[in-house]
């Protein structure tokens, strides 16, 4: 491990700048910048702590999910949809010796969202066909039950950096 750790830089940057900065301004605008540094500062140290095991958690949930939607949009024949799928759903593997970074699991899972934009936009056209059908429901079910879990573990991140810590711009 290398010391200082990135989460002790953080802590220390965003305590001297509670504690010996931020006292001494004194206009609106210089405080309302202030306040919105130390907010991020929160959110950069929870990122830092949390993000890898929420994006980890996100693409497994994708991945789930977006084989559930090919598997229904290849039973109803929907050949091109399932096409566009495909690649999102195929593995990408890392250059040897090449570390998961969280931008590589970041830009991993903004592809698969991407690909369940899609899925759904094809799911939303083809809705006056097959939108009564007890597998369409339940999988457009399945798809607000991922968005619904997705935006509480992006709130893990969000929440505790902001609430309850005074206005921010």
């Amino acid at each position: 491990m290398i010391l200082p750790t990135a989460e002790d830089m953080l802590r220390t940057i965003e305590g001297t700048f509670d504690t010996v900065i931020r006292p001494t301004l004194t206009g609106t605008t210089e405080r309302s910048a202030a306040a919105t540094i130390s907010h991020l500062l929160r959110l950069a140290r929870l990122r830092l702590e949390r993000e890898g095991q929420v994006l980890y958690d996100d693409i497994a949930a994708l991945r789930a999910l977006l084989t559930h939607i090919r598997t229904y949009l290849a039973g109803i024949g929907e050949a091109a949809a399932v096409a566009a799928l495909d690649p999102a759903l195929e593995p990408k593997p890392l250059a040897e010796g090449q570390y998961p970074t969280l931008t590589l699991a970041g830009q991993q899972a903004s592809g698969l969202r991407g690909a369940l934009e899609t899925a759904l936009a094809r799911l939303q056209e083809i809705r006056d066909v097959h939108g009564a059908a007890a597998d369409y429901q339940q999988l457009r079910a399945a798809i607000r039950t991922y968005m619904a879990e997705q935006l509480r573990r992006e709130s893990e991140l969000i929440e505790p950096a902001f609430w309850g810590q005074g206005p921010r711009r």
